[in-house]
């Protein structure tokens, strides 16, 4: 994961999830363990503006044949949202990642980020993975404080597509 501006980073962190540590023997007979997760978060200067951007790479539980809501998740999402939330989504924002939401709608697994309107998502496409059917990556903005134009999901040389929109503050 990498957060690349043409803009001033003025502050930058990483942040570790709690890992669920899941556990599976998968159908080739390999034994596979959750591994560690992390987020960034960078605060951008554009002109006079700051911009709050988050980066990140959520657990793909779907291997391990759990679900995000399952209760073992809670920690891990508690955190990310009292982070996410400390630094305030009273400033510009926007969030980009792979959820791994694979099989849930986002607004499902994660309802805070949608309720009180602060938060929208740019782009709804059918897929954004290689012959599949499910949006695992989002793009998530303040829309009182943004507008988003041009979005779109593109094939590229990689399993996932390239989601883009042009931010006007």
């Amino acid at each position: 994961m990498a957060i690349l501006s043409k803009y001033p980073i003025a502050a930058y962190e990483e942040f570790k999830l709690p890992n669920p540590k899941f556990e599976v023997d998968n159908a080739m007979g390999e034994h596979w363990i959750m591994h560690d997760k992390f987020a960034q978060f960078a605060s951008i200067q554009v002109g006079e503006r700051s911009l709050n951007l988050f980066n990140l790479h959520y657990f793909p539980v779907h291997y391990f044949h759990k679900s995000l809501l399952d209760p073992q998740m809670l920690p891990s999402k508690a955190e990310l949202m009292q982070y996410l939330m400390a630094k305030g989504l009273d400033l510009p924002t926007v969030i980009v990642g792979d959820f791994n939401n694979k099989g849930e709608q986002l607004q499902a697994v994660f309802p805070e980020l949608f309720h009180s309107g602060e938060l929208e998502e740019v782009i709804q496409v059918e897929t954004t993975i290689q012959n599949g059917h499910d949006q695992l990556d989002h793009i998530l903005y303040t829309p009182k404080h943004m507008s988003m134009t041009k979005a779109k999901a593109d094939k590229y040389l990689s399993d996932h597509f390239a989601l883009s929109v042009e931010i006007t503050l």
